[in-house]
C-alpha cells in the first residue's frame, strides 16, 4: 500500500463513524466484546434495566405451566413465547413483553393530516388514555385486577426517547424507533435447545417484518443498517429455525446476525444508495451532539 493510500484510511475510517452516528438509528458500542454488548438491552430500552425488571409476566408464566397457549398480537412474540417460557429465563420473558409493548407503541400511531403534518411519512401519537388503553392491552391480561403496568412515567420514558418533538413523529423518529425494535429482537433466541452461537447473535426478521408492516427489503435493511450480516441458513441450523423441506425451505429464508467486528453498510456522503427508507442522512439529520 502506498504512503498517500495509507494515510486516507483514517480519514475514510473517521468519515464512516460520522456517517454511521448521524443516522436515525440506536448507537453501537464500537468496543464491545461480545455481540449482546453492542445494542445493550440497558441502552435500548428507556429506564434500562429497571424498566425491563419490572414487566409483568406473571400471566404468562401461569398459563405456561398450565400448557395454555400465549395468544398475542405480534407473531415474532406469538411464536417464541413457549420456548422462552421453557427456558426458564426470566429476563428473555420480561423483553419479549417488552418487545410486544414497542410493537404495539408502533402500531398505535396514525398518518399526520392537515394541519398536523409536519413532514412527508410523519405520524403522530394517540391521545394519551387511548395510548394507554393501547399498550395496556399487551401488559395486563384481560380481566385482571392488578395494578396497570402502563403508568404515566412510562408513558412518559416512551415519548422523551422516541416522540422528541412532542406528538409527532417524523420519518426518521419512526426509523429510529423501528430500528430499536428490531436491535431488541436480536437479544431473543430462535427457541428451546436453540441458543445463540457464542460470536453472534441471530434472529429471523421475517416475523417482525409482518408485525410492522414493512416490505422485506426494508425489513432486512434495518438489520443490514445494525450492521447485520443477512445470509441464508447453515445446514446445521435448519432445526433451530425451524426448516423442514431442506434446501428448497432454506433458500427462501434470511437471518440476520450480528457479530464482532461489525461491520456496517458502506456509504458515501451524499448517501443516495445508503438506505430504503431515508433521505441523506447527513444533509437532513445533523451529527447529534
Amino acid at each position: 500500500m502506498q504512503k498517500d493510500e495509507i494515510s486516507t484510511v483514517p480519514a475514510e475510517k473517521t468519515a464512516q463513524q460520522e456517517i454511521q452516528a448521524a443516522k436515525p438509528l440506536p448507537q453501537p458500542n464500537l468496543s464491545a466484546q461480545h455481540p449482546s454488548d453492542v445494542y445493550s438491552l440497558d441502552s435500548l430500552i428507556p429506564g434500562g434495566l429497571s424498566t425491563l425488571h419490572s414487566m409483568p409476566i406473571r400471566d404468562w408464566q401461569n398459563s405456561l405451566a398450565k400448557s395454555e397457549a400465549i395468544l398475542t398480537r405480534s407473531r415474532f412474540v406469538s411464536r417464541r413465547v413457549e420456548a422462552v417460557g421453557k427456558s426458564g429465563d426470566k429476563t428473555q420473558l420480561q423483553l419479549l413483553r417488552f418487545i410486544l409493548l414497542l410493537i404495539e407503541f408502533a402500531g398505535s400511531l396514525k398518518p399526520t393530516r392537515g394541519a398536523d403534518k409536519a413532514s412527508p411519512g410523519s405520524k403522530k401519537l394517540p391521545l394519551r388514555e387511548d395510548l394507554r388503553h393501547k399498550l395496556s392491552e399487551a401488559t395486563n391480561p384481560k380481566n385482571s385486577t392488578a395494578p396497570q403496568f402502563v403508568t404515566d412515567s412510562l408513558i412518559d420514558s416512551l415519548r422523551r426517547k422516541f416522540v422528541p418533538q412532542g406528538a409527532i413523529l417524523a420519518r426518521n423518529d419512526i426509523t429510529f424507533l423501528l430500528t430499536t425494535i428490531c436491535a431488541l429482537t436480536l437479544h431473543i433466541p430462535a427457541g428451546v435447545g436453540a441458543p445463540h452461537a457464542p460470536n453472534e447473535l441471530a434472529t429471523d426478521p421475517a416475523d417482525l417484518r409482518d408485525d410492522l408492516s414493512l416490505e422485506n427489503q426494508t425489513a432486512l435493511q434495518y438489520f443490514k443498517e445494525l450492521g447485520c450480516r443477512i445470509d441464508k441458513p447453515r445446514e446445521s441450523e435448519y432445526a433451530k429455525w425451524g426448516i423442514k423441506k431442506g434446501k428448497t425451505e432454506a433458500a427462501m429464508k434470511r437471518i440476520a446476525r450480528l457479530r464482532i467486528p461489525v461491520e456496517f453498510p458502506k456509504v458515501s456522503r451524499g448517501g443516495r444508495r445508503a438506505c430504503l427508507y431515508c433521505v441523506n442522512y447527513v444533509d437532513e439529520y445533523p451529527k447529534k451532539e
